[in-house]
């Protein structure tokens, strides 16, 4: 208890430094290139922003975001741009998919998927790795929702350590356990629909100017498959050594316990049929010129219509915490743009930037570096950060060439970054899910510097490729 108030304390103290210092910036407006309502919306994106890391009185994200909408509405900004991220693609795109993904998971067809493709490979530490990598590749084909897909996979993973015979704490179970958490989450980076990071980048984007429809199914796959490729099978043998199993895994056990019961159902049946369908009206998007969120609100439909998700579930399904969190994240973009903050902020950092690019690996390097670090202090998976960064980089991207979806996946990719349990919601989910074989930090920490090593070995020997395709 006294630990947890201490916790409480420091979390609220910081909250409050930062809240003094936005109604320092409000009440004293000391940057001269800012206009008045520049300077109130930059004071309450910082209190908005401290909600969203300090969770002062235990605010959940949606309220903190709220208040910056109502905050802007006071200021006197026009509700059209205060809530114009509520009206981006990118939103409407997440609506829909939390439905996909509730009908994954109560339907079983989540863990039928999961536990057949188990049972396919042999019980050793490297078929395993390849079965999890190759799991969680092909539910982000059928789910955008990371939160989904670990919640579909961990529950597996804790039990195969029961059936391994794995010691709870040990490096065999946290290494099982931390594989399938990555597994889950970042080999859907691929695509702009197999993970809700990419279409909130999209949403951004999409509300500033010059970035407008710069990212798409086509460029985000083009800029991304290959350096989340190469990260993730980086991250899995650097982790590996990183953390080194001690004892080999047991066939027998996991054969004679896991299996699948019962006959595929019709609800099983419909929501296979309906991802299925989706998935290829994804992939074939150039050809029939039918966006990724139409696709996806007539797939909710389709469910529902056919009894698979019923009408009480519609609360179920969705989580209106994350929604008005997604929202109020989008709407960051267009507050900046009509209060004057945008072009403030990119005058500033543009010149700090620019120097930079000329060398492309040194503008990898730094940026991912950087992005890496400041990762600790944003832990909202860079949201705002990419609403700060738009601007610089619609002016970068028309002074230098450099594409909006090099920025993208370089942003994507640091959004997981997993070095400590504060900055990654998965982990912290994970580790409320396995009971006694939770890892350690100090094994988080090991498994998170091998992604990090892993994300820089990618982006950078991705340079290559991006400057042959036009990227750089």
């Amino acid at each position: 208890m006294e630990s947890g108030f201490r916790r409480f304390s420091v979390r609220t103290l910081f909250f409050l430094l930062l809240a003094a210092a936005a109604i320092l910036i409000m009440a004293w407006q000391p940057f001269q290139n800012l206009e008045s309502l520049g300077h109130m919306a930059l004071g309450c994106t910082l209190l908005t922003v401290g909600g969203w890391i300090f969770k002062p009185f235990g605010l959940p994200n949606s309220i903190s975001g709220l208040f910056l909408l109502g905050a802007m509405l006071i200021c006197g900004m026009p509700a059209g741009n205060v809530f114009a991220g509520f009206s981006q693609n990118a939103l409407w795109t997440l609506i829909p998919a939390l439905f996909l993904g509730l009908a994954l998971q109560k339907t079983g067809l989540g863990e039928r998927i999961t536990v057949g493709l188990l049972k396919i490979f042999p019980c050793s530490w490297a078929a395993i790795i390849c079965a999890w990598v190759i799991i969680g590749t092909a539910l982000s084909l059928v789910t955008p929702s990371m939160t989904v897909r670990a919640v579909i996979m961990i529950p597996i993973a804790s039990q195969s350590c029961r059936l391994f015979g794995l010691k709870p704490g040990s490096r065999d179970a946290s290494f099982m356990l931390l594989i399938t958490i990555f597994t889950a989450i970042f080999p859907g980076n691929a695509f702009l629909t197999g993970n809700l990071t990419a279409p909130i980048i999209q949403g951004i984007f999409d509300s500033t100017r010059g970035l407008e429809d710069s990212i798409t199914f086509d460029t985000w796959i083009r800029a991304a498959l290959l350096p989340v490729a190469i990260i993730t099978v980086v991250t899995v043998v650097l982790a590996f050594f990183f953390l080194r199993p001690e004892n080999p895994l047991s066939k027998e056990a996991f054969l004679d316990h896991i299996s699948i019961k019962g006959k595929i159902t019709r609800e099983e049946t419909v929501t296979a049929a309906v991802l299925f369908v989706s998935c290829a009206l994804f992939f074939t998007g150039r050809y029939h010129g039918i966006s990724s969120t139409a696709i996806c609100i007539m797939a909710a439909v389709i469910l529902f219509a056919a009894g698979v998700v019923k009408p009480e579930e519609f609360a179920k399904g969705i989580n209106w915490d994350l929604v008005f969190f997604f929202g109020s994240g989008l709407c960051m973009s267009s507050i900046f743009q009509a209060s004057g903050v945008s072009d403030w902020l990119a005058g500033i950092l543009s010149g700090l930037i620019l120097p930079i690019v000329r060398n492309p690996f040194v503008f990898v390097l730094v940026v991912s570096v950087v992005l890496f670090i400041w990762r600790f202090v944003d832990v909202t998976t860079l949201i705002p950060t990419t609403v700060i960064l738009a601007p610089v980089i619609s002016r970068i991207a028309a002074e230098t060439g450099i594409s909006p979806s090099v920025w993208g996946v370089i942003l994507a990719v640091v959004s997981i970054s997993m070095f400590l349990t504060y900055t990654n919601m998965w982990t912290a989910m994970g580790k409320g899910m396995v009971g006694d074989y939770a890892w350690s930090e100090g094994q988080l920490f090991r498994f998170g510097s091998a992604f990090f090593l892993a994300a820089m070995i990618g982006l950078l020997v991705s340079v290559p490729y991006w400057m042959g395709a036009g990227l750089l």
